[in-house]
């Protein structure tokens, strides 16, 4: 996962350092949101430190309150799970004791208090001693949990465990916690599912839910404007499940994220420390020192935010308001005209950046230099200098949140290997509030960050949710597995970090079989020599046919031109047999062999070419008898 996000850090640079390239992507992310994302991803660090427990080097953190927080709900779950190989401990201890002693509980608490054996009301006591002794099992888990404080009324069977969040974190927690538990003994398995809480878990998990069953769901970090949606479905599939009950109990709930809100139905929760500054929605609210607030009060304060205008009262209303808007239009454009023509000395219907900052000053805008140049290349889409009136038009109806898109991105080239640098603003979206005009809504610059946000939760706040899973189901699963060793003074036990595969890498089946692979490797074979031997073809008829062709421009027709190079070629060494081959098969212009019958008809093979036979060893036979 930390890699396809540098692998996506880096594609991202390369496609926002050329203009071309992102317009022709259709690119909307700015150079903001990709340092807000390395200035996150360089603090994650950090904040999985706190998860884990454990620094950089390996070193224990003493003050990880995360990580403690997260074991001990580990260590609750297992509770849950050795409820009943506990309880079967207490019945043998029971029944051992009592049998041997010849004394079960109630008759022997009547005989130490003087009542005869003969007695008639004697045998009321062997009544219940006999119902002890059917509901023994259940007496003890009663007692387990009295003892542990944990829920009375939950289901005295098998743990079944339902882990939710976004489809890459519940399948790898799924699959970590079956891993650990595949080795166990089936008095402490668990049955493990896995469901997206914002899609699926309602209507594929709800009915699965009894009580004591336990639910791990992760959260999205709501105080962002972009996930508020997103953690409320969350948190209403989460209390839904948690809602069931039966005699008076339902599923355990836990909930894992970064909004410090625990929801009410929920037995826990465990708050992640992100170790990132704030977004600018995030810091809005604090201005409004609105704190720890559920994600249905998060979701209407954002509301309130992006809603300016209130609706009309009546149809009267929305009539006058639709008339003055198009009167407002009519004249906005007759403006526009205006200072498109008087920026346009020349009359050529075009205008390059400098009369662009005119009729732009002229129109009423105001933009910096730098940020006006980025829109005039933007829009400049043939590269030629100039903007029409269309696309004078278009600047003029940019909205805020446009505009800052653009000026967002700068450009360059994708020269080099580019590197991106990480944000250093004390909140998210600082220098964009500077920038902007006294007017901006608060809410156009808050959606201009919703890339950077959705950024965020897929690559860093849901790495560190999935970690936090593994410390969870670890801590648990070392405690059941640490469990047998310890009551069976050594003689069971068992490897969490094995399967009864005994698999240390799962592949996938290949689909072919390896008959078929040889085969086609034996096919493959017999191809490359074909297409080798039919190169040597072409290479030999292509030099047949240039040397007829120069003798024929010559006017060598019966005079051979190897014969005209006769003097060259005596003073040359004398070649080897191969390299005579070679000479042959490969160059245009063949050396004068001593033999004009070889020298006219190239069609003879090389056996008929006694200069090669004669001169070759027995070293050298083999190769040219495989050539042939």
């Amino acid at each position: 996962h930390q890699l396809l996000t540098q692998i996506y850090v880096y594609l991202a640079s390369l496609l926002l350092a050329s203009t071309d390239l992102r317009k022709a992507a259709g690119s909307v992310m700015t150079d903001r949101d990709l340092s807000e994302l390395e200035r996150c991803n360089r603090d994650c660090l950090a904040a999985l430190e706190d998860i884990v427990g454990f620094d950089r080097n390996g070193s224990r953190l003493p003050g990880a309150t995360t990580s403690q927080q997260l074991r001990e709900k580990g260590a609750h779950w297992a509770k849950h799970v050795l409820e009943n190989p506990i309880a079967w401990i207490l019945c043998f201890l029971y029944v051992m004791g009592t049998v041997v002693s010849g004394y079960p509980l109630v008759s022997g608490v009547a005989t130490a208090a003087g009542l005869e054996t003969e007695s008639k009301y004697f045998y009321l006591t062997r009544v219940f001693d006999g119902l002890i002794y059917v509901f023994l099992p259940q007496i003890c888990v009663l007692l387990i949990r009295l003892v542990q404080r944990r829920p009375l009324l939950h289901r005295m069977v098998g743990r079944a465990i339902v882990i939710g969040d976004c489809p890459w974190v519940a399948q790898t927690a799924e699959a970590f916690l079956s891993k650990i538990f595949a080795c166990s003994y089936s008095a402490t398995g668990v049955h493990v599912y896995s469901g997206n809480p914002a899609d699926h878990l309602v209507h594929r998990m709800t009915h699965r839910v009894v009580r004591g069953a336990l639910l791990a769901c992760g959260r999205p970090d709501g105080r962002l404007s972009a996930l508020t949606s997103l953690e409320s479905a969350v948190c209403l599939s989460v209390n839904q499940a948690s809602s069931i009950q039966s005699i008076g109990a339902t599923c355990e709930s836990l909930t894992i994220g970064h909004n410090p809100y625990k929801l009410p139905l929920s037995a826990h929760a465990v708050f992640l420390k992100g170790n990132r500054p704030q977004y600018l929605c995030e810091k809005a609210l604090e201005e409004k020192r609105r704190k720890r607030m559920s994600s249905n009060a998060l979701l209407g304060e954002y509301s309130n935010m992006c809603s300016q205008n209130k609706n009309p009262k009546d149809i009267r209303e929305k009539l006058q308001e639709m008339i003055k808007a198009r009167e407002e239009e009519d004249a906005r454009r007759n403006l526009l005209k205006e200072a498109f023509h008087h920026a346009d000395t020349d009359g050529s219907g075009e205008i390059d950046f400098e009369e662009l900052k005119i009729a732009f000053q002229h129109a009423g805008g105001a933009l910096p230099d730098a940020d006006l140049m980025r829109v005039f290349q933007e829009l400049d889409v043939d590269g030629g200098g100039t903007l029409s009136y269309e696309e004078f038009q278009k600047i003029m109806d940019m909205d805020i949140l446009q505009v800052l898109t653009i000026t967002g991105t700068k450009s360059g080239n994708a020269s080099g290997l580019p590197s991106v640098e990480p944000s250093s603003e004390a909140y998210f979206g600082e220098q964009l509030r500077q920038n902007a005009a006294p007017d901006a809504p608060m809410a156009k610059m808050m959606e201009t960050q919703n890339l950077s946000m959705r950024l965020y939760e897929s690559r860093v706040a849901s790495l560190q949710r999935a970690v936090a899973f593994w410390v969870l189901f670890h801590e648990m699963g070392r405690r059941v597995a640490n469990f047998w060793p310890t009551v069976s003074l050594g003689l069971l036990g068992y490897r969490m970090d094995r399967t009864h595969s005994i698999m240390r890498i799962a592949t996938t089946a290949s689909p072919v079989s390896g008959a078929e692979v040889r085969d086609r490797m034996y096919v493959l074979a017999l191809l490359k020599q074909w297409q080798m031997m039919g190169r040597l073809i072409d290479n030999a008829t292509q030099a047949w046919q240039l040397k007829k062709r120069y003798e024929k421009l010559f006017g060598m027709e019966n005079r051979p031109l190897e014969r005209l190079l006769a003097p060259i070629n005596e003073a040359k060494p004398a070649l080897s047999p191969m390299e005579a081959y070679g000479r042959k098969a490969y160059s245009p212009i063949q050396p004068f062999t001593g033999d004009s019958s070889v020298a006219e008809d190239d069609t003879a093979t090389i056996k008929d070419r006694p200069s090669l036979r004669s001169a070759g060893s027995s070293d050298t036979e083999a190769p040219i008898a495989q050539m042939e």
